[in-house]
């Protein structure tokens, strides 16, 4: 029987990262990204959708993305989806998909370099 859970997903981050380190002392970070699609509907009116994931990031790809993930900055995510379920307060069954990242590709100016241009500093920044 095939198994195969690989994503790619591309998009804009959602909000600045949380991180932390969990009980066994790793480190974890969590982001969200958007992925807007642009289509034209049956009647002709131009539409657009938005499909929000929940991304989290472990070890050293979880420190890398602490530094360098903020929001609005364009990301690729490659990993494996996972579906989280829970109870919401109304007591209706919530489900997400969750990327877990093995791989981040930073899009477009990191914020640490536009920091560093806007305060006339040096402009290399090292991982």
């Amino acid at each position: 029987m095939l198994s195969v859970n690989e994503w790619t997903m591309g998009g804009y981050v959602t909000a600045d990262p949380d991180s932390r380190y969990g009980t066994a002392g790793t480190r974890v970070t969590k982001f969200g990204v958007g992925v807007n699609r642009k289509f034209t509907d049956g009647e002709g009116a131009q539409r657009e959708e938005v499909c929000f994931v929940d991304v989290v990031a472990f070890g050293r790809l979880a420190e890398v993305c602490a530094e360098y993930v903020g929001k609005g900055r364009p990301i690729v995510v490659h990993g494996r989806a996972t579906l989280e379920s829970w109870n919401g307060r109304d007591g209706a069954k919530r489900t997400k998909i969750v990327l877990t990242a093995r791989s981040v590709s930073f899009l477009g100016p990191d914020r640490a370099r536009e920091e560093a241009r806007a305060a006339g500093g040096p402009l290399g920044v090292v991982v």
